[in-house]
């Protein structure tokens, strides 16, 4: 996971230097987990407010998770 520095809840409160610093860190996670785990590939998502699926009011987080072919969800 990613997490932004400041905790908030909304994805449009970001800043515009909090969205760069997010994104940044999901490729340093990506290139990590390339690296040590070599992935066929990644799924990088958001799940935003309870409906969507984000479990802690006022949070949001970045998923970041290597996927290889054959695989099961």
């Amino acid at each position: 996971m990613v997490v932004p520095v400041r905790h908030v809840g909304d994805f449009t409160k970001l800043t515009d230097d909090e969205l760069l610093e997010i994104h940044q860190d999901v490729r340093r996670a990506v290139q990590a987990l390339t690296e040590t785990m070599h992935p066929q590939g990644f799924n990088v998502g958001i799940n935003l407010g309870e409906a969507g699926g984000a479990g802690i009011r006022d949070h949001l987080h970045y998923h970041v998770v290597p996927r290889w072919n054959g695989d099961t969800n």
